[in-house]
């Protein structure tokens, strides 16, 4: 039995649903291609690829003894449909990957039953790291219902565990996948997800053995609750902790006050990214930084960067200047969107505090998930705070998770004419010391502070696992969180 932190929109592994919808599919869908515990690029539904056109026509060979869940083989049509269905997808369906694949597929179709090719708009340094993300589904169960939302209340994948029943709100049973590809795969019969939105319930559940393991690593789950556990349980529930979870600011552009970029800027140098950390996130975080840590931007350089750097005093004197600069030298009173959670309400008053310091006054409205999208998509609010997370470690992800036009997290479609050559580049070229480069010159223009997007933090989310529960390895992304093909119960482990 497992732990789910929240209700499901919709199950279609397609669809536009969040990070709970993504996690809670995984396991009932199969890939073109996978990742191991090494982050590396490996085979799934395909057994071996080529890429020719100058790195822009990608040919998959397929498996011919892999099965949906309903007994229909699947083949390349299928392969095919997934892609264009998440380039294009009907007005019903919207699409979550849409805005990491539309910019470069060109499009996918089927040679043959067991031949997909995918042919690029140009030459990409990460397209094959990001073929894993998107699930395949198969196109005689899916097309049919794709305009009303594609699956919402059943699933039908050809992965390890196969859909068994739905209970929005309260829990998803999956069962063992008899016909799995894989021999002796999965190891489990079958599992519950149960969805517990309270931590302290959810921690006493995992404490006295109601529960066995938290549904992956989330923020929803703190070390600081996840870690006495350890102690309290005598080692029986492990501490899990993992990275690639980030905080960050979105300034509405399309209204009063942060259409004007002398206020951006003030934000983005008042932040106090340090009390964040050690405050908001109670020392399980790392300062914000605009890409995966540790890849472009280390920490310890930003000592000396403004809006980073300590003491505060110099920072916060600029951002008042540049407030009153702008016509509110009286202070400007607002709203802040945030998520409803414990977490996102924390970190919420320690901004909102912060902020006062210069002169914004933020009013808190905390709502539940499906209400906070909207609110984020229309810019209601002239603050967004969110919390989400990469797919995988490269920078690309990032850009298009944040800085491509027309989606969520730019709802302004903010654009800088050097900022949209460096994007551009950066999905060609090839070399990875000139593609870094790139990176950091695109770190110099965010840090101006010019854009929509503010990093907070990047914080370390949490989880538990029972200490029988042998073979899971702390993933690098979610990629490599849900499959649960490969962990078994052991006994004796402890």
């Amino acid at each position: 039995t497992f732990r789910a932190d929240g209700t499901y929109s919709t199950i279609d592994p397609i669809g536009p649903g969040g990070l709970n919808e993504f996690k809670v599919v995984t396991p009932m869908y199969t890939r073109l291609l996978s990742q191991n515990a090494e982050d590396e690029i490996v085979p799934m539904l395909a057994t071996d690829w080529t890429i020719e056109g100058g790195g822009t026509v990608f040919t998959f060979n397929l498996r011919d003894d892999i099965q949906f869940h309903d007994g229909v083989t699947v083949t390349a049509e299928d392969v095919a449909y997934s892609f264009n269905t998440t380039i294009n997808p009907p007005e019903g369906l919207g699409s979550r990957n849409k805005s990491v694949f539309a910019p470069i597929i060109e499009s996918a179709e089927a040679l043959d039953p067991q031949t997909a090719r995918i042919t690029t708009k140009r030459t990409s340094g990460w397209f094959l790291s990001h073929v894993p993300i998107n699930h395949i589904v198969p196109k005689h169960a899916h097309e049919p219902v794709a305009a009303q939302g594609g699956f919402q209340s059943t699933g039908l994948g050809s992965g390890p565990f196969t859909f068994e029943s739905l209970e929005n709100g309260v829990e998803l049973v999956m069962v063992r996948n008899e016909d799995y590809f894989k021999p002796g795969r999965p190891f489990f019969e079958g599992f519950k997800v149960f969805v517990i939105r309270d931590q302290a319930r959810a921690a006493g559940s995992l404490k006295i053995g109601q529960l066995d393991a938290t549904y992956g690593l989330t923020i929803s789950y703190p070390p600081e609750i996840m870690d006495p556990l350890e102690e309290e349980t005598q080692g029986r529930m492990v501490s899990l902790k993992g990275q690639g979870t980030f905080g960050a600011l979105i300034l509405h552009m399309n209204q009063p006050p942060f259409d004007d970029v002398r206020m951006r800027q003030a934000v983005a140098l008042a932040l106090n990214r340090q009390e964040f950390v050690e405050v908001a996130a109670r020392g399980n975080a790392l300062l914000g930084t605009f890409f995966t840590p540790g890849i472009v931007e280390s920490q310890e350089e930003l000592a000396q960067v403004p809006g980073w750097r300590q003491p505060k005093s110099q920072d916060l004197t600029e951002a008042r200047r540049l407030i009153a600069e702008a016509g509110y030298a009286d202070g400007f009173e607002g709203s802040l969107n945030t998520g409803s959670s414990k977490n996102s309400i924390t970190h919420a008053e320690v901004l909102t505090e912060q902020l006062r310091q210069i002169g914004i006054n933020l009013r808190i409205d905390p709502v539940d998930t499906a209400t906070y999208h909207v609110k984020t998509r229309e810019g209601t609010h002239p603050v967004t705070m969110l919390t989400s997370a990469i797919i995988i470690p490269d920078p690309s992800d990032i850009l298009s998770q944040v800085f491509a036009k027309n989606i969520e997290k730019n709802p302004d479609n903010w654009s800088d004419p050097r900022f949209e050559e460096l994007m551009a580049a950066q999905n060609v070229e090839l070399d990875p010391e000139k593609r870094l480069g790139i990176f950091k010159e695109m770190v110099e223009i965010l840090r101006r502070g010019e854009s929509h997007w503010v990093p907070v933090n990047w914080q370390k989310p949490g989880g538990a696992m029972d200490c029988h529960i042998q073979n899971y390895k702390v993933p690098l992304t979610i990629q490599l969180v849900n499959k649960f093909e490969h962990i078994w119960w052991d006994e004796d482990a402890c």
